[in-house]
């Protein structure tokens, strides 16, 4: 156990369980999560959630242009009164991360984060929202949502959130982690994601949020096909037969291309 663990157990005795508070205990994964990140000396970095600070002291390592953002008060004091021992120019951000501006840091960040298993999604499309300024982004979730995330075509874990993600990113996984390597220990496992925002996207603006809006409704009841799910869209049948797609498909079974090819040729 890392000696700022040892200090904040000390003082507070244990995590809040109201704010899903795991802190990782296992140093290789820490190293881990640093490395995946890719940092440079010049690199701007956002840290979600850092809890008493153990990611913080390997990311202070590789850039001291860190900022750190956590909604706790217990965890912001005890960063704060040990700031000048492990991590002298780090910016403490005591807040919820949903509302902070990734702009207000630099042009370009990279988030890293061992997100609250209750937030996590919302604070990925936060930052999705944000996608111009990030260079990049390594996250950990519960190994459900993980698997929801990066779920391909054709998956049962596939969902219009993993389309949502595979739209704006590439995703690799880092690894599993079990719930023994917190303090305390979590009862679930969990996944380390890297995500880099793609270079170019296909579409703008409303065309954008129309597209997305389409995804969302095409898995609105997981088990039905697509053309139930879409029933509103009368020319949904004519599209998927000119497209060669089966009538009786189901949101899942489609490719990234695939949703694109049906939204251009409804808009069309």
């Amino acid at each position: 156990m890392s000696e700022l663990i040892r200090r904040f157990k000390d003082e507070y005795m244990r995590t809040k369980k109201s704010l899903g508070q795991h802190f990782l205990t296992n140093k290789q994964f820490i190293k881990e999560i640093a490395d995946s990140a890719k940092i440079l000396p010049t690199s701007h970095i956002v840290e979600i959630g850092p809890g008493c600070g153990v990611l913080t002291e390997e990311l202070y390592k590789h850039t001291n242009n860190l900022t750190v953002i956590d909604l706790d008060s217990n965890a912001a004091t005890f960063l704060n009164a040990n700031k000048e021992e492990f991590f002298p120019q780090i910016q403490i951000i005591h807040d919820d991360a949903l509302n902070v501006q990734l702009s207000t840091v630099a042009d370009k960040v990279i988030v890293v984060g061992n997100l609250p298993y209750n937030m996590s999604v919302k604070i990925l499309e936060h930052c999705t929202n944000q996608i111009d300024n990030i260079e990049r982004a390594v996250f950990m979730f519960q190994k459900e949502v993980a698997s929801r995330i990066s779920a391909k075509h054709g998956s049962k874990e596939r969902s219009s959130l993993s389309v949502y993600c595979e739209y704006f990113y590439e995703i690799e996984k880092v690894r599993d982690v079990g719930g023994g390597n917190f303090w305390p220990n979590a009862n679930v496992m969990s996944t380390i994601l890297t995500f880099t925002p793609r270079k170019s996207l296909p579409l703008q603006g409303s065309d954008e949020k129309q597209f997305l809006s389409l995804v969302r409704q095409a898995f609105s009841q997981k088990r039905k096909t697509l053309q139930n799910n879409l029933k509103e869209c009368i020319s949904l049948p004519a599209v998927l037969n000119s497209l060669d797609i089966s009538a009786t498909i189901r949101g899942e079974e489609l490719t990234l291309n695939d949703f694109l090819r049906i939204y251009e040729r409804i808009r069309s």
